[in-house]
């Protein structure tokens, strides 16, 4: 069976667009799939410190855990094992609560077990890139301002087989 009450979790940092598209494909994603997301399920933390960043993000994980969800997208797998540790003392992962990150630091494929992940799409960026640098360099009107890419996902132990 899917999950059915989704969460994100994520650091808010003004005017950085990487975080704020990922909580908006997030919540596309998953009206793709029929599934309704109401704000209240986006639990953002802000930090000025790396200490201050730890502490903010363990109180959004643990908020986040004594809720009525039932999965979480965590913005980055830095400090993954912080949230991972935090969920898994309340709900059984992945049969119970699943868990699926940013693949960007490597720590989701280091940690035990393996976290579900999505990769950065380094390949298809890389390949949008080579196309756009000579057109940039020409002063093409036609280079778009942003460009998506599609990731793909990383397998791991976190969240349930479908």
């Amino acid at each position: 069976a899917r999950y059915r009450k989704p969460a994100f979790l994520g650091c808010r940092i003004p005017d950085h667009t990487p975080f704020t598209k990922r909580a908006d494909g997030f919540r596309q994603g998953l009206q793709t799939l029929g599934i309704d997301i109401d704000d209240d399920a986006f639990h953002w933390f802000e930090s000025k410190t790396r200490v201050q960043h730890i502490r903010r993000l363990i109180q959004q994980t643990e908020h986040l855990a004594e809720g009525d969800y039932d999965s979480v997208f965590f913005y980055s797998d830095e400090h993954v094992d912080f949230v991972y540790e935090i969920l898994s003392e309340r709900h059984a992962i992945p049969d119970a609560f699943g868990l699926v990150t940013m693949a960007s630091t490597g720590e989701s494929t280091r940690h035990k077990p393996r976290i579900s992940a999505l990769s950065h799409a380094d390949a298809q960026v890389a390949a949008v890139l080579v196309d756009m640098i000579p057109r940039v360099a020409q002063n093409d009107p036609t280079v778009p301002k942003t460009t998506l890419v599609k990731p793909s996902r990383v397998n791991g132990a976190t969240l349930r087989k479908l």
